[in-house]
């Protein structure tokens, strides 16, 4: 969506609602999923948006402000609510920011970033099975990250 002279926000959101359609069957799984399980990994909500504000600072050169931020729900690690090595991965929320200066023609850019800026400890994965000990394995997203970027295009 379009604001004003430089302004631009945009947003999404996203449902899903992934279950077993029939039973699972088989002789070499032991915790079989069943009709009805949700799918493993598979959050229901996962929402997102971003407002960015492009400013001019001189005939030929742009200033730049961006904010992202992502939400997702909870999911869990295995089909069956009975499995033994069932764990629930939390829902999380990520917040980045960005900004910045770039030539008014797009052939370079600078911008100073910042990812995951309150430096939420986002759980994306967790599982667990015989084959770790029973012992939970645990993936996250990066801690909060500070950065430069330059581009340069060559036409």
């Amino acid at each position: 969506m379009d604001h004003s002279e430089g302004g631009r926000s945009i947003g999404n959101v996203g449902y899903t609602d992934a279950k077993l359609s029939e039973d699972q069957i088989s002789s070499v799984v032991i915790a079989t999923g069943r009709k009805g399980d949700r799918l493993a990994f598979v959050p229901k909500w996962n929402v997102s948006g971003s407002a960015e504000y492009t400013f001019p600072l001189s005939d030929n050169l742009d200033g730049l402000v961006r904010m992202d931020a992502a939400y997702t729900s909870n999911s869990y690690s295995t089909l069956s609510p009975l499995d033994v090595y069932r764990r629930k991965v939390d829902g999380f929320e990520l917040v980045n920011a960005r900004i910045g200066t770039q030539a008014s023609d797009g052939d370079w850019s600078a911008y100073l970033f910042v990812n995951n800026v309150f430096d939420a400890a986002a759980v994306n994965s967790r599982s667990s099975s015989a084959n770790t000990g029973g012992k939970t394995v645990t993936y996250s997203a990066p801690p909060r990250t500070f950065g430069l970027t330059l581009t340069k295009r060559f036409r």
